[in-house]
């Protein structure tokens, strides 16, 4: 599978762990990188003494740990982090957890909307300057591509510095380019064609820039107009110049950039141990010597769910909600438009159907009511000063340990399984209902939720993915509320199957059709059977796991726990259904007082 296919929806949460038997520790928001790693890992508390002012640039990742697609490309990243580690004397890597709130202001800053964002930032550069997102494939030859373009682009328009290497076209003579060097340098090395890479090989070599001479040229251009160069081909020409002696060619068939470099190495003597990518080497090889036994592996000491039977933590819930509106929302400066219609549908679904405690329900009927004042466009400041004005009526708890959604490693689960509870909940709770409108709309929760999938959900290729979902089929095939539970249902379930055996995937909670046959027998067909599910079975199924008296209180801190589940507030569902029963309980009366 592609990096670009991978996604990072996770588990139905019937996937849980069971109450009482914990992978591991309680889930903290962890990077997906170190230094050993060839980044610099940023923070709150080192992003601007590490970027500003610097003689160098910068290409800063801004992630999030929970991304699935984040998670898929962390590899690849450090592939690309060693792939360029010999061009720190012009640009340099550094990596920003989004996933971790106190960051989220610097991410809004720098503009990031969807993870993961490449940012490019120049040398020097100054608060206020957010750089150029780089917009490349994310392989290791196109991310190559795209930064020594970007480097490129910066020298030309006189943003470079004296420390850089040349990324320009030389088109003089011999003598000017021997003359450009210091009288102790005497050799050269020029890239004829092919510009970028031509510019990547320089790069590769620029520790060598006091020791030699590091150009590029057009095959027309200059004293090359006078020499006879090999026909053009994939990779540059490489030329050597030296201060007593013509220029000469390299005459072989290179197949790499690598291959042009050793031989560059090799045939001007220089000294490989100036390259730190060489140093590397060496140190991982000495690394491995060292660690040659031992067999400690990430899940040592995790225990193994022992059942299937699905809990619904409330906890979950919460936390989930706490970082769609205090995260992923928080890193719009502007909402308006059609993301603001979308953040007002989400909101609205959250007051009406969520089951929550009251204090919970009172904030969000608050938040929804004060940004449902805004016509046309709010921002930042305005959404912030009304999630305080919530605050004051009701509660969005903190961040707690996730309960159902924890991973066994700090960055798996978490806040999408949450999500996606969240999600299945909503469409179930609406179900449930008995709507005052005896013609309600089928698309109501289930459209907004696309919303903020849309709008707000910031790993780029699930939120892509998941659209692509709905435009095929929601709007034809959901007829009614509880076909929009089995489209959600279904939903998922495609997406389990496209991520199973991914980087996203927990090694203890693996990604399957759900509900498996262990859970529920019932809902599935005869082995052979043409259609694996019977959809009214698992809709029974669905109802009854993310009830609101299956909800459970655990993990909720003790000092606003209520013993009482019957006090989960059932949104504007609950005082119908009461209303229902009245009117029900006085016909029942009115009939016995007639007989």
């Amino acid at each position: 599978m592609s990096i670009i296919g991978i996604l990072c929806f996770t588990l139905f949460v019937g996937y849980v762990n069971v109450a009482g038997n914990p992978l591991a520790a309680d889930r903290t928001t962890k990077s997906l990188y170190n230094e050993t790693d060839l980044v610099t890992v940023l923070d709150l508390n080192n992003f601007y003494e590490t970027l500003l002012g610097k003689d160098h640039a910068w290409l800063v990742q801004f992630y999030s740990s929970y991304c699935g697609h984040c998670i898929a490309f962390a590899p690849q990243f450090k592939i690309f982090a060693k792939n360029i580690s010999d061009w720190d004397h012009t640009v340099k890597l550094a990596v920003l957890n989004c996933a971790d709130e106190a960051n989220t202001g610097l991410c809004r800053q720098y503009e990031v909307f969807s993870y993961p964002t490449l940012s490019f930032l120049p040398r020097n550069l100054s608060k206020g300057d957010v750089g150029v997102q780089l917009q490349t494939e994310r392989t290791v030859p196109s991310l190559r591509a795209g930064l020594v373009q970007y480097l490129a682009a910066q020298q030309a328009a006189g943003n470079g510095s004296a420390s850089w290497v040349n990324l320009q076209p030389f088109s003089g003579s011999e003598q000017e380019l021997l003359s450009s060097a210091g009288l102790d340098v005497s050799d050269g090395v020029v890239f004829v064609g092919r510009e970028g890479y031509a510019q990547q090989l320089i790069m590769d070599l620029g520790h060598f820039r006091n020791d030699i001479i590091l150009q590029m040229m057009k095959r027309d251009a200059g004293f090359l107009k006078d020499m006879e160069l090999p026909p053009e081909s994939a990779l540059p020409v490489v030329v050597l110049v030296h201060r007593t002696q013509q220029p000469r060619v390299i005459e072989k068939n290179f197949t790499s950039l690598q291959e042009i470099i050793d031989e560059v190495i090799e045939a001007l003597g220089l000294d490989v141990q100036k390259l730190p990518s060489k140093k590397l080497h060496v140190e991982e090889n000495a690394m491995r010597e060292g660690e040659a036994g031992v067999g400690a592996g990430v899940n040592d000491g995790l225990v193994k769910p022992s059942s299937d039977k699905p809990t619904i933590f409330l906890v979950d819930v919460e936390n989930a909600v706490g970082i769609a509106l205090r995260q992923e929302v928080a890193l719009h400066r502007i909402i308006s438009g059609e993301r603001l219609a979308a953040l007002k549908n989400f909101l609205s679904v959250l007051t009406k159907y969520l089951p929550a405690r009251p204090k919970v329900h009172a904030f969000l009927s608050d938040l929804n009511k004060s940004i449902g004042a805004y016509e046309n466009s709010m921002t930042y400041d305005e959404y912030s000063a009304a999630m305080q004005r919530a605050e004051q009526h009701g509660m969005l708890p903190p961040q707690q340990a996730w309960i159902g959604c924890r991973g066994s490693q700090p960055h798996l689960r978490g806040f999408p399984c949450g999500l996606w509870t969240t999600f299945h909940l909503l469409l179930s709770s609406a179900a449930s209902i008995v709507p005052r409108d005896p013609t309600p709309d089928p698309l109501e929760t289930l459209s907004a939720i696309h919303g903020f999938v849309k709008y707000f959900f910031s790993c780029s290729e699930c939120s892509q993915h998941f659209q692509e979902m709905y435009i095929e089929d929601a709007a034809a095939s959901v007829e009614s509320l509880d076909a929009a539970v089995l489209w959600l249902w279904k939903a998922h379930n495609k997406v389990n199957k496209r991520t199973a055996g991914t980087q996203s995937e927990d090694p203890l909670v693996p990604k399957v059709q759900y509900p498996p046959r262990s859970s529920c027998p019932q809902c599935w067909t005869r082995p052979g059977s043409r259609e694996s599910f019977r959809p009214l079975r698992v809709l029974q199924y669905l109802n009854a796991v993310y009830s609101k008296d299956a909800l459970s209180l655990k993990g909720i801190s003790r000092a606003s726990r209520m013993q009482d589940l019957d006090k989960v507030y059932m949104g504007q569902g609950q005082r119908r259904r009461g209303q229902r029963r009245r009117r029900q309980r006085r016909r029942r009366v009115l009939r016995a007082r007639r007989d």
